[in-house]
């Protein structure tokens, strides 16, 4: 056996090193694994956030669609009364000075 391999057999140095054997085999797997734990903790907390705000962007348009749903019906309650038969009577009176016709009036055209 040469004179290098002797030293390093002789060495307290482990064969299994990485990194110039500054750090063992064990030593890496277990940073790699609570780095792997930090970036999954990191993960998990960006998926809840994220979770979150999309609940309160869902419940803001949800908001939003039933003040819209009420301001229709709102509407439709508005167009009613603005419909009704005893105020197109009423304009038609005042303002055209309209009359309801009496029966002497009426004619009857026949085909």
């Amino acid at each position: 056996m040469n004179t290098a391999a002797r030293a390093i057999a002789d060495s307290n140095i482990e064969h299994d090193s990485v990194l110039g054997g500054l750090v063992s085999k064990r030593h890496f797997a277990i940073m790699l694994l609570a780095v792997a734990v930090f970036i999954s903790g990191f993960a998990v907390i960006y998926a809840k956030d994220w979770q979150r705000r999309l609940y309160i962007q869902t419940q803001n348009v949800a908001a939003q669609a039933n003040q819209m749903q009420t301001e229709w019906g709102k509407l439709l309650l508005e167009q009613s009364t603005w419909s009704m038969q005893a105020r197109v009577e009423k304009i038609a009176t005042n303002k055209l000075n309209m009359v309801v016709p009496t029966a002497k009036q009426i004619v009857m055209v026949q085909e």
